[in-house]
């Protein structure tokens, strides 16, 4: 776990995080103190999972969506030793930017991986048609499901807005300048990266003696 607690340190540290409250984090951005609950970011994998693989990601990039089939990979490889979670990195680009709300307005509802596949499956008509990405957008809402009038009320009030903020205040501080950049327990890797490299790092972490057994020198 020593990895683990590491990684969550640095992070709060350079983001102006306060660890005191577990609920709500305060993060301080450049214009203004927001109150964050990282308990919204979209993951998978246990929290007290030995390795955790953050993503920096938005969802109108080509290469984000390369490597959609890698990050499956690694969940279905490693199970509940391995946590992945999301942090937006849309760029400042309005476009981006919806499709970042659009998606955590889905997570409100239980549906934020089929937003996303919904979005990457449509990306580059979302991209030559920013002008009506939001009702791309809404559209996609219907067609996974989801309560339309909860969904327009979250979007339209920009709910999390904040959250997004936060990812992107973080990812600034960590060095993120473009996207997909994974950092593994605070190891980063950048770019479009093949399953064997990530499993070259994270078995590396996995090695280490303070991870249980049932994770450890069990992959090869």
């Amino acid at each position: 776990m020593k990895n683990v607690l590491f990684a969550v340190l640095v992070l709060a540290c350079s983001c102006g995080v306060s660890l005191k409250d577990k609920g709500t984090t305060q993060v301080e951005l450049a214009s203004q103190q927001s109150v964050v609950d990282y308990s919204l970011i979209p993951a998978k994998g246990p929290a007290d999972a030995p390795v955790t693989v953050l993503e920096f990601t938005h969802f109108l990039s080509s290469s984000c969506a390369k490597v959609r089939e890698t990050i499956n990979q690694i969940e279905h490889y490693y199970g509940d030793c391995v946590r992945i979670e999301i942090h937006h990195f849309p760029l400042h680009r309005s476009d981006t930017m919806m499709a970042a709300e659009a998606t955590m307005a889905a997570h409100a509802q239980g549906k934020f991986w089929e937003m996303v596949d919904k979005i990457f499956d449509n990306a580059s008509t979302l991209e030559f048609s920013s002008y009506y990405a939001q009702e791309y957008l809404t559209r996609f809402a219907g067609e996974i499901g989801l309560n339309m009038d909860r969904y327009r009320d979250d979007v339209s009030s920009h709910r999390f807005l904040s959250l997004i903020e936060a990812d992107i205040a973080r990812g600034e501080e960590l060095g993120v300048t473009g996207v997909p950049v994974f950092f593994i327990n605070g190891e980063e890797l950048v770019g479009v990266r093949p399953f064997k490299k990530f499993k070259e790092v994270i078995n590396r972490h996995l090695a280490d003696p303070s991870v249980p057994l049932r994770c450890r020198f069990i992959f090869d």
